[in-house]
């Protein structure tokens, strides 16, 4: 777009002068051999018409870019904003946001995948607070009360312990 905006180098429109000067020059010396029939016409003709290409090449030069070339870099300049801005968007869809915090519980899909919308990705976990199922032996049951204080290890944390308190007891769970 800057381009289209800017027109041509000043060393381009140089450049054109050059030509366009040269030919001229060249133009009215045979121009005036051909005038003393000096030059057979197909000679002059050939030089004529590249003096006339080179004038119109300056006069191109110094009239600069073509409205319709502004025009179309304009629009091409858009397009590619719009483009950006729909890129920019379809990545912001890209990034999962669960509802609650939490930890990942299940991934249900593998990284890569398309997924349509609505389809579940990951199961996530509320750990705040954590509720254990604990079976005990029969013959304990008659021990426990409804907010007794409880130690729960597990062993698959290497045996760590955490504190918690007894919510519900239940026949057959």
């Amino acid at each position: 777009m800057q381009k289209a905006k800017a027109g041509l180098r000043q060393q381009e429109l140089e450049q054109a002068r050059i030509d366009f000067e040269r030919t001229q020059d060249e133009y009215q010396r045979l121009k005036y051999l051909y005038d003393h029939q000096s030059l057979p016409a197909s000679d002059f003709h050939k030089i004529e018409a590249a003096f006339l290409a080179s004038q119109q090449r300056y006069d191109m030069a110094q009239s600069g870019t073509r409205v319709e070339d502004k025009l179309a870099a304009s629009a091409q300049h858009a397009a590619a904003t719009a483009q950006m801005q729909e890129a920019k968007k379809r990545l912001a869809d890209c990034q999962l946001r669960a509802p609650i915090s939490g930890f990942i519980g299940m991934r249900q899909i593998d990284v890569g995948v398309t997924v349509a919308p609505g389809i579940p990705v990951i199961s996530v976990v509320d750990l705040d607070p954590v509720k254990v199922r604990v079976g005990i032996p029969e013959d304990e049951v008659g021990k426990v009360r409804v907010g007794d204080h409880a130690v729960v290890s597990v062993p698959s944390l290497d045996g760590q312990q955490f504190d918690g308190r007894i919510e519900a007891i239940a026949a057959g769970v």
